[in-house]
Formats: C-alpha cells, structure tokens, sequence
C-alpha cells in the first residue's frame, strides 16, 4: 500500500501543471468554421514565465474519437516573450473536431498546460433532399424490389453523391446496393434500382435510401414492404431484347401488359432502371385498374439526347409494377450516337430576281453559275436588242425605196 501510494504521489508531482514555468496563452481555429477540403490555421501562443528553456508542443486533431492528424515541435523560450505558432489542417470530412495541445518540458517528462478547443466542419454544397418509394406493396421472397428514389439538390454547386440502398432482413445478412449520381446545382433527378428481397421470410420488412457525400450519410429515407405469396401475377408481352435507338430521333415503342389472373389489379406503371427518366416517357404514366384477363396497353416513347457523347449499349430491365404484383424484363438499349448538325448561318445577299429556284445553303460554286448564268442572259438580251434596231433600220430603207418608186 506504501509503494502504491508512493507511485501515485510521484505520478502526480511529476505531471503537475506548473503554469508559473509556461503556459498556452492562446489556442484558436480560423475560419472559426472551415470548409471541407480546405486549410484551417490553427494559432497556438506559448509564453515563458521562468527563465530560459527548451519545451516541447504536442498538438491532435481528432474526429470522433480518431487521430487525424499529429505534430510535436519543439521550441525555445525566452522569459516572458510570447510565441507563436500557426499549423494549419486540411480536413477531409464534415462534421465536429477536437484540437488537443499539450506543453511540456524538452524531455516530455513534465507536462505544463493544455488546452483542448473544438470547431465544426462545414460544406458548400447542397442541401439535399432524398426520398425512397417502393412500386409494389407485396413482394415475393426473393423477388426483386423496384424503389423509385427523388434526389433533389437545393444547392448553388453539382456534387457527386452516393446513393446506398438496404433491405433490413431478420434470418440473414442485410442487403445493400450503391451507386454515384451527379446532382447538378439546383437539379432534381429520379431513378429505379432494383435489390434483391429477403429469402424464405415473410412479412413487414424495412427498406431504406441513404445520400452519402464526403463519406457521411447526411440523409435517410425509408419504406415499408411487406414479404408474401400471392395468386396476383403481371406477364410483359414480347417486349424486344436489343432496342435500336439513335440520338435526337424519338422512337416509340408500344408494351402490352397482360393481367391472366381473375383479379383486378390497381396502379400499374412502366418505368426503367438503369437509365435517366429524362430518357422516355410512358403513356398512359399510370393505369389506374387492369382488370381480369385484360390486357393494358402503353406506348413508350424514347428520346435519346446528344449529350451522352458516344454510341454504346445500356443494360436495362422494363418494370410492370402494379400494388399486387410485378414482372421484369431485361433489355439493351443499343444507341447510336450522332452529332448534331451545325446550324446554317445566312449571309445577306441582295440579287435581282430572276425567278431561279431559292438556295437553301451557302455554296460559292451555285454561285458563280448564277452569275455565268445572268452574264450569258445579259449577252442574249443585248444581241436580240442589235438584231431588232437592225431589222427596223432595213424596214426604214425599204419604205423609202417603195415611196421613192412610186412616185
């Protein structure tokens, strides 16, 4: 118990803050809220109170709970003269840090003072809005689940941004999905994903949507679907495995969506995964009841736009989703890019009429044989004009010979 307290009174005397030897005077971060990916300067003052020494500043950021980022200097004092330091940081996540200094002697054996000062992270991009909704109620195990997901940007700035979707499932592993998305500034997109449902369970089950940026969820959204075996059954009729499309040329399609129950099923919609809705459009965008044995009919109309660049094939699945049941088909949409042409710029021409057909683009050749053309013309004009006062002019000489004879 001696050697106990012994060692607990040497710890002590050993590590006692001594602030008439030196002390941090000073210990701030500016911006008081820095951007992500941009430096912070963290100022750190250090005055000496006894005489002349050596000392020795540890200095941590930490964010939650983990180092970011660690330094020691070391630095000699001179009585009563104040000094300073300006590390500067560069954080790389949003969110609250913790700035630690510590000041001890040269040997790090005693520790004088230490200070701790906190600063929030912050981003120039969004806000965002996100939302999950799931195109059936009732969903086979197993079975495929469509989620529509709205993501809207409120923000002056395009961000790339992650999008992870989860199945919550209670016999297995949960499931999840990602992909990355631009959200361009004050933009809104929508899009389809498909993940797989839980295996062999049944009931109420958790989906949900996160929005990751900077590798920190800032948004979730959640839905329900409910796990079961119906007698409910949707069947997409010979819809096309490679669909031809070319950039700029609309094309439309028509699905026909067979119902072979002898139940009615409600909101049914045609909607594409993989691809941009900005893509196509489906008419009727939802029909309100398909009844027994009936078949629905929708057009798609496709309109590719240029900006995509380049030809290339996009792997899709067509999605019949009513509330009661679904039917999925795969699909490659092989586009053809083409270049928009270069609009025609008109230059003034005036030209007296001549009743030549209109030109319809600027060509120096047409032009030169409408010129050859009016040259020829005017030399046509000018020689029948000749011709015309010569033959009035031998007209004149014979009614003078016919008078001077008769008299």
């Amino acid at each position: 118990m001696k050697k106990f307290l012994f060692l607990l009174f040497f710890i002590m005397f050993v590590r006692e803050v001594q602030a008439d030897t030196a002390a941090i005077t000073k210990l701030t971060v500016s911006p008081e809220s820095p951007m992500i990916f941009k430096p912070a300067t963290i100022q750190i003052d250090v005055t000496n109170y006894g005489k002349t020494d050596i000392f020795t500043i540890e200095l941590f950021i930490i964010r939650e709970g983990v180092i970011k980022s660690q330094s020691t200097y070391s630095l000699s004092l001179q009585p009563n003269s104040p000094l300073t330091i300006t590390p500067t940081f560069n954080p790389d996540d949003i969110g609250g840090y913790q700035v630690v200094v510590k000041l001890w002697d040269k040997n790090e054996a005693i520790q004088y003072d230490s200070q701790i000062v906190q600063f929030t992270v912050i981003s120039d991009i969004g806000p965002f809005d996100l939302s999950i909704n799931v195109l059936t109620r009732v969903i086979k195990p197993g079975q495929d689940i469509p989620m529509l997901l709205q993501m809207i940007n409120q923000g002056e700035k395009g961000e790339d941004v992650k999008i992870q979707t989860n199945v919550f499932c209670q016999q297995q592993n949960s499931l999840s999905s990602q992909f990355y998305i631009f959200l361009g500034a004050k933009s809104a997109d929508q899009r389809v994903t498909l993940l797989p449902s839980c295996f062999s369970e049944y009931g109420l089950r958790v989906v949900s949507a996160d929005l990751i940026v900077f590798n920190k969820t800032l948004l979730t959204s959640a839905n329900q679907i409910f796990l079961n075996v119906s007698n409910y059954t949707l069947a997409v009729q010979d819809f096309p495995e490679n669909l031809d499309l070319t950039t700029n040329k609309p094309k439309v399609i028509d699905v026909f969506v067979d119902n072979p129950t002898n139940y009615s099923i409600h909101n049914l919609r045609l909607v594409f995964n993989n691809i941009p809705f900005s893509w196509f459009q489906v008419s009727p965008s939802v029909r309100s009841e398909l009844k027994a044995n009936e078949v629905g009919v929708f057009l798609v109309n496709f309109t590719i736009p240029s900006d995509i660049n380049q030809s290339g094939d996009y792997p899709t699945k067509l999605i019949a989703a009513a509330d009661e049941a679904l039917d999925l088909k795969d699909s490659t949409l092989r586009i053809t890019y083409v270049a928009p042409s270069t609009p025609f710029i008109s230059i003034p021409f005036n030209f007296p009429s001549i009743c030549l057909p209109s030109l319809t683009f600027f060509d120096p050749t047409i032009i030169i044989i409408i010129i050859l053309s009016v040259l020829c013309l005017a030399i046509f004009i000018r020689r029948k004009r000749r011709r015309e006062e010569e033959y009035e002019e031998l007209k004149e000489k014979w009614h003078k010979i016919r008078r001077t004879l008769g008299e």
